[in-house]
């Protein structure tokens, strides 16, 4: 049996690191700047993993122990992530909080955990300490401290750690939602929820006889960047390459540069990464940079844009990228990663619709392209999983008809950690998850519609926030970077008022006024709808991997927060 076939046999994530242990020529290459790269052996990972699970363990650190990771370095964040694996200690991925929010974030998961201990730089817990000093919660930060391990303090012991072999069915590490509807949840994720997921992930792939180079620029505390940019390829043996998300947001072109570089075959991105490559690379003055190795390009973390994936397919052509590299897909934390999967190396099915057909239980009614909603065709369920359209009490619907969908398998969590509630709500008796998404099945494959929370009830229709998003930056004349559309429910209208936000960024008003007027008339001519306020915003809050966070700015809106921007609005409207 050849390495490429052997990931078939295991069981968990320890056995990929020990069976990899003796390999010097492969492991994970960190792209740190144009002309800074460090290659990790297998053999030097697995060795660094076991002496850094010494420290911890010297630290009171325990099978079953809770470990959380304010960690911003891709390099010591592997090495971390897999020394708690063979010690069985549990790896929470958290970002590093940069910001109040996702300090406030960390505070929250702290206090839901178990027997937590961090791991960080005094610089990220310096921060903190600020924070929660001004908050009131020192006694929280004390708790926190007690159990901190500094990486600037960690000396090599040349020490071994103990290894623990888990099992099947226990948890691997707990993968924190990253928030763009709620609050952010802990998804359990086992030894065996990944594997099933990893295996069906490359089997579904279709690899070619000598397999795939991987890179990604997603963060490695979501799901994309972690299971399937790193521990997909470490399983299946294949070459792969890592930059910091913030190296990209800095230097888009790098990643194009790099592609061609390293002959990249399989890399990913969401919509935001294709529009901010779109906005600051020009591939007429990238001579040389070759993107013909490329044969897929991994394409999901929010609704997908078919005019987007034909816009950047288009521009990128000069440099050699295929039209049929865009691989679109759907899937969730909740799902270990993916769900279905298209086609590798075939051309984005689109399907348009009528906008008016997709409330739920409705049957969908497809309209010619160009007089309706282009939805993408998302493929069919990998290896492992099944999916179903439902109803009301969980009536399953037949094809092309919309509603909620469900998913079951070896690769779909149990639940929330320490959080029956949150698990109740979307577990079903019978072990069916809900997703949160809206859809439907044509002709087998998958179509999202969008997700409940961002349905909006308006004049008797139902219709979707990215839909009205997506149309408000096509405005004619007009460059809008982003916008983020809300439903707030209006009881004497007896649905919900349309509140569209829009990036703006320039202090005098006047020159928003006309947008806001333009915006308003073209939504009705695109999308049949009216927008009641548009509001401009200095910044649209995303997760990490680029989802809007457009309940943070409903609620914002709720509390007043824009009123006086509103009111020097409406004062220079009547001035006019």
């Amino acid at each position: 049996m050849n390495s490429t076939e052997k990931f078939f046999t295991y069981k968990n994530l320890v056995e990929v690191i020990l069976d990899k242990q003796e390999q010097v020529n492969k492991g994970v290459t960190f792209i740190e700047g144009d002309e800074e790269e460090r290659f990790i052996s297998y053999r030097h990972l697995y060795e660094k993993a076991l002496t850094f699970l010494y420290h911890l363990q010297s630290k009171g650190l325990k099978p079953g122990d809770e470990l959380v990771f304010q960690v911003d370095n891709n390099f010591e964040f592997i090495l971390i992530f897999w020394a708690c694996l063979l010690g069985h200690i549990i790896p929470v991925p958290v970002t590093t909080a940069a910001n109040d929010r996702f300090k406030s974030k960390l505070l929250s998961i702290w206090k839901s955990l178990n027997n937590p201990y961090l791991i960080t730089f005094k610089k990220h817990l310096e921060k903190v300490e600020l924070f929660a000093t001004e908050d009131n919660l020192g006694n929280t930060f004390n708790r926190i401290k007690r159990n901190t391990i500094l990486l600037d303090e960690i000396e090599e012991s040349g020490k071994e750690g103990e290894i623990y072999y888990p099992g099947e069915s226990d948890i691997a590490f707990i993968q924190f939602s990253s928030g763009s509807t709620s609050q952010s949840k802990g998804v359990v994720l086992t030894h065996k929820n990944l594997m099933t997921n990893i295996k069906a992930i490359i089997k579904g792939l279709q690899p070619p006889g000598a397999g795939d180079r991987f890179f990604s620029w997603m963060p490695l505390t979501h799901d994309m960047g972690l299971i399937g940019f790193h521990l997909t390829p470490t399983t299946a043996d294949w070459p792969h390459f890592i930059m910091p998300t913030p190296l990209f947001i800095r230097y888009p072109s790098l990643w194009l540069k790099k592609i061609s570089q390293h002959k990249i075959t399989l890399t990913s991105s969401p919509n935001f990464g294709y529009k901010h490559v779109l906005r600051f690379c020009n591939p007429a003055k990238m001579d040389g940079v070759d993107l013909s190795t490329l044969r897929v390009i991994v394409n999901g973390a929010e609704p997908i844009s078919a005019e987007l994936c034909n816009t950047f397919l288009g521009e990128m052509a000069p440099l050699g990228l295929k039209s049929k590299a865009m691989f679109p897909v759907y899937g969730l934390a909740e799902a270990s990663l993916a769900v279905t999967f298209s086609q590798p190396e075939e051309e984005v099915a689109v399907t348009y619709v009528d906008r008016n057909s997709l409330s739920i239980g409705q049957t969908v009614k497809e309209v010619e392209k160009g007089n309706g909603l282009s939805l993408v065709e998302v493929g069919t369920p990998i290896d492992g999983c099944s999916i179903k359209i439902v109803v009301g009490n969980d009536e399953e619907l037949v094809d092309r008809t919309v509603g909620h969908i469900l998913i079951k398998g070896d690769n779909v969590t149990s639940g929330y950690y320490n959080n029956k509630e949150a698990t109740d709500a979307v577990i079903h008796a019978d072990g069916w998850l809900d997703t949160g998404d809206l859809g439907f099945l044509r002709d087998g494959r998958l179509v999202i519609t969008g997700r409940v929370k961002d349905t909006i009830f308006a004049n008797g229709y139902t219709y979707f926030s990215h839909d009205i998003e997506s149309a408000a930056e096509e405005l004619p004349g007009f460059k809008i970077n982003r916008t983020a559309v809300v439903g707030v429910y209006n009881h004497r209208l007896q649905g919900d008022e349309i509140i569209c936000f829009v990036l703006f960024k320039k202090k005098d008003l006047n020159e928003f006024l006309p947008l806001a007027l333009e915006i308003k008339k073209w939504v009705v001519k695109k999308v049949g709808v009216g927008i009641s306020l548009v509001i401009p915003v200095q910044q649209i809050p995303t997760t990490t991997s680029g989802k809007i966070q457009r309940y943070r700015l409903k609620e914002a809106y709720s509390r007043g927060d824009f009123d006086p921007v509103l009111q020097e609005i409406s004062a220079l409207q009547n001035k006019n």
